[in-house]
C-alpha cells in the first residue's frame, strides 16, 4: 500500500516538474521554439505522470563503456547513481511521517476522488456525444466528400472517415476515437476554405491528437488532486492546435 502511495507522489512530482519548468521558460522558448516543441513537451509530461520512468533512470546503460574502460568498485557507482534514489526517497518520506492509517485513508479518498472525476466526464462525453448523433446528418455526395477523399489519399490516411453537418457547433472539429468523424458548422459553411478544413481535421487524425488528449484526461484523473496537470491538459488542447495549424501552413 505504502509502495503505491510512493509510486503515485513521485509520479505527480516528477510530471509537476517537467510542467512547472515548461511553464517557467515559455516567455522564451515560445519565441524561440515552434509549436510543435511545446506540445512535443506536454506529450513527454503526460509519459511522467503515468508512467514510472524513473524506476528505469538508473538502469540505463549510460555508465558501462566508462566500466568497461576505466574499471572502478561498483559500490562507487551504486553510492553515486543510486539506482531508485527518488522512489527510495518517496518511500522514505511516507515511511516516516505517514502511518499505514492514513497512507490508506489518503488513498481512499485519492480512489474516490479519481472515480468521480472519471465518472462525471465519461457522463459529459456520453451526453455530448448522443447530441451529436442527434442533431447531425451526412453530407451530400457533392464537391466536399470528393475532396475529403483527395486530402485522406495526399496524407495517406486509409480508413474511413464519415463527413457530417451540424447546426449546434461553430467551427469544424474531429470525433470519435475509433470511428472518425468530422463534423462541419452549417451557419458559415460557405465561409470555409473546405481543403483547409479537411487537411487539418485529417492531420488531427493521422498525427492521433485525440488519442493524446484522451491520455491527458486519464493523467488528469489518476492525479486530480495535482492543479498542474489540469493546466496541461490545456496546453496540450492548446499546442495541438496551434501545431497542426504550423504543419498545415508549412505544406
Amino acid at each position: 500500500m505504502s509502495n503505491l502511495f510512493s509510486n503515485l507522489l513521485a509520479m505527480s512530482i516528477a510530471g509537476s516538474a517537467v510542467v512547472g519548468l515548461v511553464l517557467l521558460l515559455r516567455p522564451v522558448t515560445a519565441k524561440i521554439f515552434p509549436a510543435k516543441w511545446q506540445y512535443g513537451i506536454g506529450k513527454m509530461a503526460i509519459a511522467f505522470y503515468l508512467l514510472p520512468v524513473f524506476l528505469f533512470a538508473g538502469k540505463l546503460p549510460l555508465v558501462q563503456p566508462v566500466m568497461e574502460s576505466y574499471p572502478v568498485e561498483p559500490s562507487i557507482i551504486q553510492k553515486v547513481l543510486p539506482s531508485n534514489g527518488f522512489v527510495d526517497a518517496m518511500d522514505t518520506l511516507t515511511e516516516k511521517y505517514l502511518t499505514v492509517e492514513l497512507t490508506q485513508a489518503i488513498l481512499l479518498i485519492w480512489f474516490v476522488g479519481a472515480m468521480v472525476f472519471a465518472g462525471w466526464h465519461f457522463y459529459c462525453y456520453r451526453r455530448f456525444s448522443k447530441q451529436l448523433r442527434t442533431d447531425s446528418f451526412p453530407v451530400p455526395e457533392d464537391t466536399a466528400a470528393v475532396l475529403l477523399s483527395s486530402c485522406k489519399a495526399a496524407l495517406g490516411i486509409p480508413g474511413d472517415v464519415k463527413l457530417m453537418m451540424n447546426p449546434k457547433i461553430k467551427s469544424p472539429m474531429l470525433v470519435g476515437l475509433r470511428r472518425p468523424m468530422i463534423l462541419l458548422p452549417t451557419s458559415n459553411l460557405q465561409e470555409l476554405d473546405m481543403k483547409l478544413v479537411l487537411t487539418h481535421e485529417l492531420m488531427h487524425l493521422k498525427r492521433k491528437d485525440l488519442w493524446v488528449k484522451m491520455l491527458a484526461l486519464f493523467a488528469g484523473t489518476v492525479h486530480w488532486v495535482n492543479p498542474l496537470v489540469h493546466v496541461l491538459r490545456k496546453d496540450i488542447s492548446t499546442w495541438g492546435e496551434l501545431s497542426c495549424d504550423e504543419a498545415l501552413v508549412s505544406k
